[in-house]
C-alpha cells in the first residue's frame, strides 16, 4: 500500500491538471517543496482548501455527489466506490461535503493513521 503523502501527492498531482487545464503546471518536485517548507504545519489546511476548489468545479460552496464522480474517475478509483466513500465523508449526512468536511478529511488523511475516520475514504478505498 501507497504511504499516505505519497498517495495525497499523486492524487493530487493527477486532479490538478484535470481541473486548472493547461493553466496550472504542478511537479511531484514543487508538491514536495511546498509541503517541506510549511514551518506552521498549515501545509495540509491550504492543499484542501485549493483542493476543494478545484473538486467544486461549479463553485458553489458545496462538493456535490456528481462532482465526487467526477473527481474518482479523474483519480482512476472505480466509481462504485463514489457513493460510500462520499456518505462517509459527509459527515453531517445533509447529502453534500462541505468545505469543512473536506478540509477535516484532507488533514486527517495527512496527519493521522486513525483508520477509523472518514478521511481514510478521501481517495477511494485506500
Amino acid at each position: 500500500m501507497m504511504p499516505k503523502r505519497n498517495a495525497a501527492g499523486s492524487c493530487w498531482l493527477s486532479c490538478y491538471p484535470l481541473f486548472g487545464g493547461e493553466t496550472f503546471k504542478l511537479t511531484q518536485e514543487g508538491f514536495n517543496d511546498a509541503a517541506a517548507k510549511s514551518s506552521e504545519g498549515n501545509y495540509p489546511v491550504l492543499l484542501a482548501n485549493e483542493f476543494f476548489d478545484i473538486l467544486d468545479t461549479d463553485a458553489d460552496g458545496i462538493i456535490s455527489y456528481n462532482e465526487w464522480v467526477v473527481y474518482f474517475e479523474s483519480i482512476g478509483t472505480d466509481v462504485q466506490h463514489a457513493r460510500p466513500c462520499f456518505d462517509a465523508l459527509d459527515t453531517n449526512k445533509d447529502g453534500e461535503i462541505s468545505r469543512s468536511e473536506f478540509v477535516d478529511a484532507t488533514v486527517n488523511f495527512i496527519r493521522s493513521r486513525d483508520e477509523s475516520h472518514p478521511s481514510r475514504f478521501l481517495y477511494g478505498p485506500v
